[in-house]
C-alpha cells in the first residue's frame, strides 16, 4: 500500500501553497493557521482548498479515557500495516 500511497502522491501537480502561521507571542503556541491550496489530478481535473484552522485548549485536557469497547476490540484481519 505505500508504494500505491506514493505513486498517488506522485501524481498530484501542485499548482500553488499559500499559507499562514499565527503564534502567540508569550508562549508560542500556534493560533491559527490559513492555508489555500490548488492542485491538480490528471490533466482535467482541478482542486481548490482553502482551510482555515485555530488551536486552543492547550494542555487543558485532563485525562483521556479509553472506551472498554477500543480495549476489547479484534484487530483487522489482512490489514496493511
Amino acid at each position: 500500500q505505500m508504494a500505491q500511497m506514493k505513486d498517488a502522491m506522485d501524481s498530484i501537480d501542485y499548482k500553488k501553497m499559500n499559507y499562514t502561521m499565527t503564534y502567540d507571542a508569550k508562549t508560542f503556541y500556534p493560533k491559527s493557521l490559513d492555508m489555500d491550496m490548488v492542485f491538480a489530478i490528471e490533466k482535467d481535473t482541478e482542486f481548490n482548498m482553502k482551510n482555515e484552522s485555530t488551536f486552543s485548549k492547550f494542555n487543558e485536557i485532563s485525562e483521556i479515557k479509553l472506551p472498554a469497547e477500543a480495549k476489547d476490540a479484534q484487530p483487522l484481519t489482512g490489514a496493511a500495516q
